[in-house]
């Protein structure tokens, strides 16, 4: 086994052991992926031109941010990329 994968799986096994006996907070899927609302306006984007993006209704973005309906994984990766290099999402929809 390659020593890089074994040192990460070690550590993801301390970091279990450490939240279990209350020593560390579990992350949230909070903390990992943003809320779509948050990355629209990080955009400085409209909502219908923020769901052409992202390949949704504008309907369907509205529903997730009034948390009416789950985010799909797919969507969220998507979102928490637009969050963290927000010039590709930009640079992607020629709205720079």
């Amino acid at each position: 086994m390659d020593k890089e994968i074994f040192d990460g799986i070690m550590e993801g096994l301390k970091e279990a052991i450490e939240i279990e006996q209350g020593k560390r907070k579990p992350i949230s899927v909070v903390e990992i992926f943003p809320e779509p609302k948050a990355v629209r306006k990080q955009l400085n984007l409209s909502q219908p031109k923020f769901a052409k993006f992202i390949g949704v209704k504008t309907d369907t973005l509205r529903n997730w941010e009034y948390g009416r309906r789950r985010i799909p994984a797919t969507a969220r990766r998507l979102l928490y990329i637009a969050q963290k290099h927000p010039e590709i999402i930009l640079e992607m929809t020629n709205m720079k």
